[in-house]
């Protein structure tokens, strides 16, 4: 999966930072993500929310009743399950969300 996305197949310098970041500054995580899943011949429907403080819940749960989803990119440094989140914050990450028999939110 992460070889069709294209973006871990590059890297460039951050001469500021003296870091050199493996991603490609070209192609979006997002964006690679997309592209891979069309490659492995998945069809999907992509949704995006404007509004950062109202997440679309419903929608989501309504989504899981009839298929996985991908969600991202999201901010790693509220991801509270990782003992490291409060260094992460602005970091992103995608997971993939199955609905359970219990979704409390």
């Amino acid at each position: 999966m992460e070889a069709y996305t294209g973006v871990g197949l590059g890297a460039f310098w951050l001469a500021k930072e003296k870091l050199l970041f493996f991603s490609s500054i070209s192609n979006p995580p997002d964006l690679g993500i997309t592209r891979a899943l069309h490659l492995l011949g998945f069809s999907f429907e992509e949704n995006v929310t404007s509004d950062p403080t109202r997440p679309p819940f419903e929608q989501l749960r309504s989504d899981l009743a009839g298929s996985a989803a991908v969600l991202g990119p999201l901010d790693m440094g509220y991801l509270t399950h990782n003992p490291l989140h409060q260094r992460m914050m602005g970091a992103d990450h995608f997971i993939l969300a199955i609905a359970s028999r219990r979704m409390a939110y």
